[in-house]
């Protein structure tokens, strides 16, 4: 079976970008909300969220499903005024402001990239240039944060939204140079997903008419005079009845779900929250799970030197970082994910718990150099679970630490609290361990979707 997003026949994938025809057969069907104004158009928010008709419909109560891998629910949010802002082009200086540089600094981003030396033997894109303007800005942390973000060429409306005060219990988890890549990366991989899914429908509405348009020049007369040809095989279908087909959720392996699921008895319930883009290949066309958009890279609390998988308990935790990167990412259809875990699978994995302690303070201090840890911690290092309490402080900040002050350095203002509770976390390490937890929550995922939120981006 094709991927629900594999483009249809005479889809050109080496261009994305809109030609005059494609933008008006959108704009017809009130997908282009907005025609092309200074590089930019803006699409309705609604044409970018699976409608109630994506998937199959299931029962809240049921405890999973041998034919779905996940379950989802539509937030209902005001989509009427909602808009996404999309470049003409790609590789242009519209994207690098849609990702959230002032127009002064896309300017010196985009003309450094064009004029890159051997630009058809070099393999950086736009994007890669957009990074290492964001990396290079303060390599050292020496600056303020507003300070950072202004050398760093992020406008002001996305700034306001990096440092919000309400979320700088998250904030502080990394410095501003992550959480300002995180976005303008998030913003670029949304630009390309939304070009490629406008081509794709545009296409496939342009065929759709052409065929109605071929049937009314066979059968001029086949009606009386005056009336209105009634061609139900042939017509148009709804924006969002097509999208349903192109959603990054393959539409035969997700049902629609009108609650909540049930609590299933002897199951653990996780939590986590990401961005739609991040998952697009979560899902796999046969329905089974991949580790793509979960993975945490080495450098994490418990995991110096592997990949793991990160989840909490806390719904709480969870959404303290959708919050956040709601705020952040207006444009973004954002994902809370619930799983259920069976308690026999979890007791049945080789499991540590660090908690705020001397050890935990060492473990994570190692964690975050992604040096290896001693030998007094192989127990640890053999584990497929560790269970502890989150650091809250920045890695460049804990990195900056000598070990032999650790103890007295670190306490319990580097930890985490949600609700004035001790966050807590699980990291799953081990490929093999990851794979049998994918398993395992199969059929057992429900996911809440909240579309974009961004009714304001024409202020800018």
């Amino acid at each position: 079976m094709a991927h629900p997003m594999s483009p249809p026949y005479g889809y050109n994938e080496e261009n994305d970008d809109l030609t005059l025809e494609d933008e008006e057969v959108l704009a017809e069907q009130s997908i282009v909300v907005r025609k092309s104004q200074g590089g930019k158009r803006k699409i309705s928010a609604a044409f970018l969220t699976p409608p109630s008709s994506h998937g199959s419909r299931s029962s809240s109560s049921s405890s999973s499903s041998t034919s779905t891998t996940a379950s989802i629910r539509v937030e209902s949010v005001s989509q009427s005024t909602a808009t996404v802002d999309v470049p003409d082009h790609l590789e242009s200086q519209a994207t690098l402001e849609i990702c959230g540089f002032t127009p002064e600094a896309a300017s010196k981003i985009y003309a450094r990239w064009a004029g890159r030396a051997s630009p058809e033997s070099n393999p950086d894109d736009l994007s890669d240039y957009m990074r290492a303007d964001i990396v290079s800005a303060d390599p050292h942390g020496l600056l303020g944060p507003w300070d950072a973000l202004r050398r760093m060429g992020i406008k002001q409306k996305v700034q306001d939204a990096i440092m919000d005060p309400r979320h700088e219990n998250i904030r502080e988890t990394e410095t501003v140079a992550f959480w300002a890549l995180d976005t303008v990366t998030v913003n670029w991989k949304n630009i390309c997903h939304f070009q490629q899914t406008l081509k794709t429908v545009a296409v496939t509405l342009k065929s759709k008419k052409k065929r109605k348009a071929q049937v009314q020049d066979l059968f001029p007369h086949a009606q009386p005079p005056g009336a209105v040809p009634q061609l139900p095989t042939a017509t148009v279908q709804s924006p969002l009845d097509n999208y349903s087909e192109f959603h990054i959720l393959p539409k035969a392996h997700v049902a629609i779900a009108d609650s909540p699921p049930v609590d299933l008895p002897e199951h653990y319930t996780l939590w986590k929250a990401k961005a739609a883009v991040e998952m697009s290949d979560w899902i796999g066309d046969d329905g089974s799970l991949s580790r793509a958009g979960l993975q945490t890279l080495p450098g994490g609390d418990f995991n110096s030197v592997d990949i793991a998988y990160y989840w909490t308990l806390e719904r709480g935790t969870a959404q303290q970082y959708w919050d956040y990167a709601i705020t952040r990412l207006p444009d973004a259809e954002m994902w809370m994910i619930r799983v259920q875990v069976s308690k026999t699978f979890i007791d049945s994995l080789p499991t540590q718990q660090l908690w705020f302690s001397p050890n935990w303070k060492e473990y994570v201090w190692y964690g975050r150099k992604r040096l290896q840890p001693p030998p007094k911690f192989n127990d640890h290092e053999r584990s497929a679970l560790i269970k502890g309490h989150i650091c809250r402080k920045m890695s460049r900040i804990i990195t900056r630490i000598k070990i032999q002050d650790v103890q007295t350095t670190m306490n319990e203002d580097n930890l985490l609290f949600i609700d004035g509770l001790k966050a807590t976390q699980w990291a799953i390490k081990g490929a093999n361990n990851q794979t049998n937890f994918d398993r395992e929550i199969k059929g057992k995922i429900h996911i809440v979707i909240t579309p974009p939120t961004n009714t304001d981006n024409s202020k800018e």
